[in-house]
């Protein structure tokens, strides 16, 4: 079963269908439907075009009016998914796959307990104008040398991580950090990343100064209920605009609580760099890897599909 990818996982099973299934007391289903994706990758087309003829000299416009052509193409057509990580439609599949499959390991009480959790380590800001230079595989390759070092990638379980960033058009950048869900041993250690300096250090970068300080770790506390909808956290296909200001003149910084769609170009810019990545660029396996059974545990200490 060598080979296998995170694109290559099978449909979730009877009962771990995040569009269909649910743990939650009032039966609520709160993942996006089809018809929503298909709704979002129309208004992504046309704001890549609107894009195209009021900020040339912002995006490389053949990639552009390519990604755009494609989207159009797959509505006209109407294919299933656009084979990448700009549609919203292709985004919703993936974390039904990934998320689908994941919910059984996290309702196996031999893996217990299973947490999530939030890193936003120091080094992670990123200027919109460097957007481009941004690898995903570096910065999880950078959270796995994290895991190594404080052991997590020997202890017994599984930990998923997942690339995620937050826009601030005032500061003009992405806010990159991860989320993740980790299972036995593997969910007990996650404090232990807190003895790194950059999972401690204060909002001392330039670009955090006079926010509110916040714990760089943020772990969950109890048993993860209502499932599906803390596992669809994890993976997201919406990257918000979370604008910032400053309090009276600062230099307090607010941020909203809100997230909004990222204002053009930047909208456009992000739709056409997550257009050159796969999704298994953006994701860290340590302890799992995917299989046509779905995720299985490994003996091998980490692995990065």
């Amino acid at each position: 079963m060598a080979g296998y990818r995170i694109k290559d996982l099978p449909k979730p099973k009877k009962g771990y269908r995040v569009g269909r299934d649910t743990r939650r007391a009032d039966g609520k289903i709160s993942f996006e439907s089809k018809r929503q994706c298909r709704c979002e990758d129309a208004q992504r087309e046309k704001l890549i075009l609107s894009s195209i003829r009021r900020y040339p000299d912002a995006i490389n416009v053949d990639e552009a009016l390519d990604l755009a052509g494609d989207m159009d193409s797959a509505a006209l057509e109407d294919r299933l998914v656009l084979l990448t990580m700009a549609s919203s439609l292709y985004m919703r599949k993936m974390r039904s796959l990934v998320i689908g499959n994941l919910w059984p390991l996290v309702e196996n009480l031999r893996l217990a307990p299973a947490r999530t959790a939030t890193l936003l380590p120091t080094g992670m800001w990123v200027p919109a104008s460097d957007l481009d230079r941004v690898d995903p595989n570096r910065l999880m390759h950078r959270l796995r040398r994290d895991c190594q070092r404080v052991g997590i990638d020997k202890a017994s379980g599984y930990l998923i991580a997942v690339l995620h960033a937050e826009f601030d058009v005032r500061r003009e950048g992405y806010d990159f950090h991860y989320h993740l869900v980790a299972g036995g041993e593997k969910a007990w250690l996650l404090e232990r990343l807190r003895c790194l300096k950059k999972y401690s250090a204060p909002r001392s970068e330039p670009w955090e100064q006079g926010m509110p300080d916040r714990p760089r770790v943020w772990v969950s506390s109890k048993p993860l209920n209502n499932l599906p909808d803390p596992l669809t956290y994890i993976l997201k296909s919406y990257y918000p605009h979370r604008p910032t200001k400053l309090v009276d003149g600062g230099p307090e910084i607010q941020r909203s609580e809100a997230g909004w769609r990222i204002p053009e170009p930047f909208h456009t810019q992000w739709l056409l760099w997550m257009n050159r990545w796969t999704i298994s660029d953006h994701i860290l396996l340590i302890g799992l890897r995917p299989s046509k059974q779905g995720f299985v545990l490994t003996h091998q200490n980490h692995v990065h599909e």
